[in-house]
């Protein structure tokens, strides 16, 4: 890779870097189900708290598990949910690289529920459910997101309200 100009780093261990790419990757699931564009999901202080909370549950499932996660942002990956909790105006100016982009925006399995297609949900927030069962971590806000998932792609409709409900979990509070 390196002998034809592309910049890469060689892990013996690819558990930590798919499971760091997974933290962030659980926030497909929430665009489709929030059902707007990314960049005004992020804006969205509840939502980024359900997102924060998704995530601590996947830390908590990574840590009873004994695998430190590969960082792919500034911040080590146990600090992304504090920085997605932050209100509204520090949020805005301490991620202003992670909302400096496309304002249409949106996530692929946003754009397989539209199609019609079976999403990738499974491999997504439904293994962190999966892993946390075997290791004895709860995961309701993971549960909720993957339930709202299959719905939608049963063709029902999702409020976010439905979602936002799973607040009462005290991953949330």
């Amino acid at each position: 890779m390196r002998e034809h100009g592309f910049n890469c780093e060689l892990k013996a261990q690819m558990t930590p870097v798919i499971y760091g790419k997974l933290l962030l990757n659980l926030n497909n699931a929430l665009n489709a189900v929030a059902d707007m564009p990314i960049k005004q999901e992020l804006e969205n202080k509840a939502l980024r708290r359900v997102l924060a909370a998704a995530m601590k549950e996947w830390l908590a499932v990574c840590k009873a598990m004994n695998i430190e996660l590969a960082q792919f942002t500034k911040v080590k990956p146990a600090l992304v949910p504090r920085v997605l909790s932050l209100p509204n105006w520090l949020f805005r100016r301490l991620a202003s690289a992670m909302l400096d982009i496309d304002p249409k925006a949106r996530s692929s399995m946003w754009e397989d529920i539209q199609a019609g297609r079976k999403t990738e949900i499974a491999y997504l927030n439904g293994a962190v459910v999966a892993l946390g069962q075997r290791h004895g971590v709860a995961t309701p806000v993971n549960s909720a997101i993957v339930a709202c998932i299959e719905k939608l792609e049963r063709g029902g409709v999702v409020k976010l309200g439905d979602l936002l409900l799973a607040r009462n979990t005290n991953s949330l509070k």
